[in-house]
């Protein structure tokens, strides 16, 4: 018995780094670090490209940052997200006007 308990203990030891903590379990990240920061940003780019609404989504609030060391780093971001009004699509009319020296004269109009 005194065996067991004695090499469970050396086991869990061996595989518990100085901090506690499991090696390859998460670790939580600070939700207002310039790492973190630098992923919603990527997150929300690649999120309001992929989806098909006409409007931008924007980050509320990062509920919740962790790093796991597997073969790399692992992270993982939770977000609060929300829709905002701004549009994806800019439209514009470019209007030909008749011609004057030898040269057409342009109008544009944006539409946002």
């Amino acid at each position: 018995m005194f065996l067991r308990i004695f090499f469970l203990s050396l086991f869990v030891t061996a595989f518990v780094d100085a901090k506690g903590l499991v090696e390859g379990g998460e670790v939580p990240m600070d939700k207002n670090s310039k790492d973190v920061k630098q992923f919603v940003e990527e997150i929300m780019r690649k999120y309001n490209n992929e989806i098909s609404d006409p409007n931008y989504y924007v980050p509320i609030e990062v509920l919740k940052a962790t790093e796991q060391m597997v073969a790399g780093s692992l992270i993982r971001i939770k977000l609060q997200i929300a829709k905002s009004n701004c549009k994806k699509i800019v439209s514009f009319i470019v209007h030909g006007n008749s011609r004057k020296n030898g040269h057409f004269e342009w109008s544009a109009f944006y539409f946002y």
